[in-house]
């Protein structure tokens, strides 16, 4: 089944399933290739150099770059397993059954679907953190943030897509295709993504020693960790909130399913 569904709960026909599974892949094709597209063929194409990719750390040192690939890979992940979920179903259909035999369940749904709805609450809490923040801080004074002389090395196409395109893209799955939530694992993974890049970033500031956003370099240190602390605390913000809209819109496609099926 290419939906995650609860234990005991029913499902539409067959060919309804395989529908929304197209519905799904097609989105998550889409969404894949667009990011491949800006993260790797654009940058060649018009030959883009990043000045900050000669340092240490490179791109990895920013978020947007961090959450432009979660979101690109994810993207692939969950595409390849609505296909294998797909072709499983169908291949399952074209078997006749025996008076009595019931039908395989298609193995590791559970666990693959697992995988997904994870990595989808990190990358929508990503995109939600890259997306305000950066817009936020642009509007009060982008010398702050993203200074001009950048527009003559980083196209605007780049920059619209990079910090408010992949963040689009991220809630518009929300109301697309329905996850499951999971308080524990989804605030683990958020957690364990924050203190790694903050850990990151600070060792990269004690090798390069500049902090790899403009304005965090007219700030003491005490303030510069300062403002990564509210940004882990914007993640959980943002990392509940997603869990609170993806349940929502879970409990809400169910209902409908369930209802199709009767």
């Amino acid at each position: 089944m290419p939906v995650s569904i609860a234990k005991n709960t029913a499902l539409p026909a067959k060919n309804s399933v395989a529908r929304q599974g197209y519905v799904y892949a097609t989105f998550h094709a889409l969404a894949f290739a667009i990011n491949y597209y800006f993260s790797t063929y654009y940058l060649k194409q018009y030959n883009v150099k990043l000045p900050f990719d000669a340092q240490y750390g490179g791109s990895w040192r920013f978020l947007t770059m961090i959450n432009l690939d979660a979101q690109t890979y994810y993207h692939l992940f969950a595409l390849l397993v609505q296909v294998y979920i797909i072709s499983t179903i169908w291949e399952n259909s074209m078997v006749k059954l025996k008076p009595n035999q019931k039908k395989k369940k298609v193995p590791y749904t559970e666990e693959l679907l697992w995988i997904v709805d994870r990595w989808y609450i990190a990358v929508v809490t990503l995109s939600s953190i890259v997306g305000v923040l950066f817009w936020s801080i642009f509007l009060i004074d982008r010398e702050l943030i993203f200074p001009a002389e950048f527009a003559d090395i980083f196209p605007a196409t780049l920059n619209m897509w990079y910090h408010g395109g992949v963040a689009i893209v991220a809630w518009a799955e929300l109301g697309l295709v329905p996850h499951r939530a999971s308080t524990k694992w989804d605030t683990i993974v958020i957690s364990t993504v924050a203190v790694l890049y903050i850990g990151f970033t600070y060792h990269a500031y004690t090798v390069i020693g500049s902090w790899q956003y403009p304005f965090l370099n007219d700030l003491s240190l005490t303030a510069s960790l300062g403002f990564y602390f509210v940004a882990l605390l914007l993640a959980y913000v943002f990392g509940y909130g997603s869990r609170r809209i993806v349940e929502h819109t879970f409990h809400r496609k169910l209902t409908r399913a369930s209802a199709k099926a009767q």
